[in-house]
């Protein structure tokens, strides 16, 4: 916040906050491999991509549907799965979703994302 100490009659104090993520990996390493799951109840959604490759990937236009029932992670960036790590995303669900295989899309530095999976009961 800007500091208050400071404020002066007709001027407008902006902060800024930018965040640049840096990723160090030597080229012999070899490519992400994502397994997908997903949990619903309580009137959310729960995503988890568990990477256990040697590289980081990112992921972006994250999309599960299951029938007729689709629930969107956002349009940009969504996260990142860095190597030999997990990653989930919640956000709330409709009525009804969830109970049949559920489909997932996004994009990532390696191209598009596409899996099926079976859809548990969360907490």
């Amino acid at each position: 916040m800007p500091d208050a100490s400071k404020r002066r009659s007709g001027t407008i104090a902006i902060v800024l906050r930018q965040s640049i993520p840096v990723f160090f990996t030597p080229q012999e390493r070899g490519a992400p491999k994502l397994a997908w799951s997903v949990q619903h109840g309580g009137g959310k959604v729960t995503v988890t991509a568990k990477n256990t490759g040697d590289r980081r990937v990112r992921i972006s236009r994250l999309q599960v549907g299951a029938g007729k029932n689709a629930v969107s992670f956002g349009k940009g960036l969504v996260g990142y799965a860095l190597a030999g790590s997990t990653m989930s995303w919640t956000r709330p669900a409709p009525a009804g979703f969830g109970g049949g295989p559920v489909k997932i899309s996004a994009h990532s530095d390696n191209g598009p994302i596409n899996a099926t999976v079976a859809a548990t009961p969360g907490r």
